[in-house]
């Protein structure tokens, strides 16, 4: 497969308009999730370092349930406001998505700091899309 051909998929907005409002949660939603399974991954280690808990009961059987209690640590700590990597990821993925809407500029030159109008244009809708959304938090 041909890594160049790969790009994000359009969003799916029906066509009533019915998905527009529940688009921003669920791209949030996505973010906190990956910052939930980063937190989890970097939990993992730590708790591979401790040996076996009594707790866990030792044995397959601990290795399993302290796996899920490494991911649902990192899931909590995600929820808490984690380390910010859900913000940030966040703001990237509407930063994305606006720029897919916008598609390519093909009207006029760009300015000093290299920005198009359509991009100017998409930056400043997914500030207001961000503020939106923050609000609603």
């Amino acid at each position: 497969m041909d890594a160049g051909a790969l790009s994000l998929p359009p969003p799916i907005v029906p066509a009533d308009g019915a998905g527009i409002a529940r688009q921003p949660r669920s791209m949030r939603e996505a973010a906190e999730d990956f910052e939930a399974v980063f937190l989890s991954q970097m939990l993992a280690p730590v708790f591979e370092q401790l040996g076996e808990d009594p707790l866990m009961g030792g044995g397959y059987a601990g290795k399993v349930y302290q796996s899920l209690l490494v991911d649902e640590l990192g899931r909590s700590m995600a929820k808490a406001g984690g380390v910010g990597l859900a913000d940030a990821v966040y703001r990237e993925l509407v930063k994305a998505q606006a720029a897919m809407q916008a598609g390519p500029d093909t009207a006029g030159p760009a300015s000093p700091d290299g920005a198009t109008g359509k991009e100017r244009e998409a930056a400043s809708g997914s500030a207001e899309l961000i503020r939106t959304v923050e609000d609603e938090r």
